[in-house]
């Protein structure tokens, strides 16, 4: 338990800490400024509402309830994001106690927020490549169209309409910068 990359903790129904390995005391120590011991009362080392919440995070364990969820931390040296899992303490069929495991999975949701950031961007390369590059192709392919089924004799609709393609042609050329300028930006 001692070289778990996880804090693990057990308490029984009083509150009472029953069993912590060093990385417990460690992040406790940091994260709620003050040191605990074994067989102290875990909720009188907890502050305001902090209190309320570990009490009820506790309680639904020891109603038989598994819980897991994510809390943020900030401490004036790093930002802790912590992945906890409560559990129940059986003797046989009676709940005694709840076994807590916390892991930090800070890097994994700064990996995770980079990810989101570049889907975002990847969704918005989408959305343009799927309405603004389409309008100006659209109008290049109806002037091509147009142009094909002239006759010889009309050398000035030619002339009009080549100027048509030449607007929509720089049309897209511009949308096409922009969406690699986006995809260059995407971490």
């Amino acid at each position: 338990m001692e070289s778990a990359n996880e804090s693990i903790w057990a308490l029984d129904l009083n509150y009472r800490l029953l069993y912590a390995n060093q990385l417990f005391f460690e992040r406790f120590k940091l994260l709620q400024k003050s040191e605990i011991s074994i067989n102290d009362q875990i909720l009188s080392f907890l502050s305001g509402e902090m209190v309320e919440k570990w009490e009820g995070y506790f309680n639904q364990v020891f109603q038989g309830e598994e819980l897991l969820f994510n809390e943020h931390y900030q401490t004036t040296s790093m930002d802790y994001n912590l992945e906890t899992t409560i559990k129940p303490i059986y003797s046989g069929a009676k709940i005694i106690g709840a076994a807590a495991f916390s892991k930090n999975i800070s890097d994994m949701a700064k990996h995770i927020q980079i990810i989101e950031n570049q889907n975002s961007k990847l969704r918005e390369i989408a959305w343009i490549q799927s309405h603004l590059v389409r309008a100006p192709l659209a109008r290049i392919m109806g002037v091509v169209n147009a142009i094909e089924n002239f006759e010889e004799h009309e050398v000035q609709e030619h002339k009009s309409f080549i100027g048509l393609l030449k607007i929509a042609s720089l049309e897209l050329d511009e949308i096409i910068r922009d969406v690699v300028k986006k995809s260059e930006t995407i971490d």
